[in-house]
Parts: structure tokens; C-alpha cells; sequence
């Protein structure tokens, strides 16, 4: 564990497959920090009337990332955000039409060559200051004042304007 399982009617080659195996790998290792030889990557090639959204035939990427559970939740987000962005740029796919979601499974219940995975490593604090965020390099937690992933597009503005 990790494994990530990618669901897509999309026809890929043996080229791209590679190339988004090592792309996901690599984004996946950068944020939670997992051995590279602990990060399964998944390819499930669907038909064309396999994956729907909103009633009709779909060409979107769902990819299910699933992760020992214990680790903050900004970090999950990066994770998704990452892989996103890997299967993005490695395949072409607009993120529009691309789906990640992180799953949590308790290291006691996980197994990998006969014995029981350990414990993610120590969470960070719950909140970090705004508006650093952190980054994962040899195992070890970094406060950062940037993110070096944060090329992703900016969220939309809100408006709380009073209903009176």
C-alpha cells in the first residue's frame, strides 16, 4: 500500500501506461512520503459503456487511492490534487474530466509480504498556519511557505453576501 486502482474507457498503450505508472508513483512518493517499492498502480480498461456520468457514456478517469489511514487531511487533498495533475499531464485528460478520491485502510488491517504494514508515519498538527503548507522529503515533515505542487488552477472566489 499505496494502490492506486485507475478506471478509464480511454484506450491506453503500453507507453502511456508506463509513463503514468512512474508519473503517479513519483507524485505519490513526493506526498506521503511511501516507499517506491510499497506504491501499486493499477490500470482498469474499461469498455466505452462502462464508466457514466449524468446518464451518458464517460471518457472521465476515476482513480481510487487507497492509503494507510492516519494521515492529516491537507495531505490527502495534496495526494489527490497530485495524482490529478499526474494523469493530466502524462495522458492529456483534461482534469474536468478526471476523479481522485482518497481512501483510508487501518495499517492493521493491511498486509504486504506476509506481515502487517506499519503505521503511516506521525501526522503533522491539524491546522497549519495560512498560509504555508508542508512537503514530505526523506520521510521527514518540511514546513514550506509555497507548495511546490501548487501549479494546480486557484479555487473559485466566495461570496458571503447577507440574505436580508
Amino acid at each position: 500500500m499505496p494502490i492506486m486502482i485507475c478506471e478509464t474507457a480511454q484506450r491506453l498503450d503500453s507507453a502511456t501506461r508506463k509513463a503514468l505508472a512512474k508519473s503517479i508513483t513519483a507524485s505519490v512518493h513526493d506526498v506521503i512520503g511511501s516507499d517506491l517499492d510499497l506504491i501499486s498502480v493499477v490500470f482498469h480498461e474499461l469498455e466505452q459503456d462502462q464508466i457514466w456520468l449524468a446518464g451518458e457514456p464517460s471518457q472521465d478517469v476515476l482513480i481510487l487511492c487507497y492509503i494507510r489511514a492516519g494521515r492529516p487531511v491537507p495531505l490527502k487533498t495534496e495526494l489527490a490534487l497530485r495524482v490529478s495533475a499526474a494523469w493530466h499531464k502524462t495522458a492529456g485528460t483534461s482534469e474536468d474530466a478526471i476523479e481522485v478520491a482518497v481512501i483510508e485502510a487501518p495499517a492493521a488491517q493491511t498486509a504486504r509480504g506476509g506481515r502487517r504494514l506499519p503505521e503511516p508515519p506521525t501526522p503533522l498538527p491539524a491546522r497549519l498556519p495560512d498560509p504555508w503548507t508542508f512537503i514530505v522529503s526523506r520521510g521527514s515533515w518540511h514546513y514550506a511557505p509555497r507548495s511546490p505542487f501548487s501549479s494546480r488552477r486557484p479555487l473559485p472566489k466566495m461570496s458571503f453576501a447577507s440574505a436580508s
